[in-house]
């Protein structure tokens, strides 16, 4: 097990691939474990059905997804401090490395996709994963309509009212 790192109620050595501002994710063998810092403003572990909720709407949209195998409340250990959050638990997907023309063109395609269906996504490089030569969008939360993904806008928000000394 890697030093510093135990999900509480996963078996098997949690290897980190991604650590953003609202979650961290690793990979644990087959599965993608996302353990939620923030959403909407606090602790997911508080109401982590409006977590859930969101995730399974993203999922019943669109097709570009890693299948979801649903949430916990959990904890994560890092650096000896445990910490109470929700995980959610998905297929693992690679991140994707951009090496040739063809991978940022199947980007490109899926982006197109989801527009043509109404939708914008967070365009950053990490949200996109590939497997089986099949390119997959891996951020659900950075899926809405509007000009703005909703994970963006609610951070632009969080960080507006952190400027605005508001809570």
């Amino acid at each position: 097990m890697r030093k510093g790192v135990r999900i509480g109620c996963v078996r098997g050595n949690p290897e980190p691939v991604g650590e953003g501002l609202f979650k961290s994710v690793f990979r644990v063998g087959p599965l993608a474990v996302k353990a939620y810092k923030r959403y909407r403003g606090r602790n997911p572990a508080e109401r982590p059905w409006e977590l859930d909720a969101r995730i399974r709407e993203a999922h019943a949209k669109v097709s570009f997804l890693p299948r979801y195998h649903g949430l916990v409340v959990g904890h994560l250990e890092k650096g000896g401090k445990r910490k109470v959050v929700a995980l959610s638990f998905h297929e693992y997907v690679r991140p994707l490395r951009y090496r040739s023309v063809g991978e940022l063109g199947k980007v490109l395609r899926l982006i197109l996709e989801a527009a043509d269906q109404g939708y914008v996504l967070d365009v950053k490089m990490p949200n996109f994963g590939i497997k089986g030569g099949r390119v997959y969008y891996l951020d659900e939360l950075g899926l809405g309509k509007g000009v703005l993904p909703p994970d963006l806008r609610e951070g632009l928000a969080a960080f507006l009212r952190l400027l605005q000394g508001k809570s």
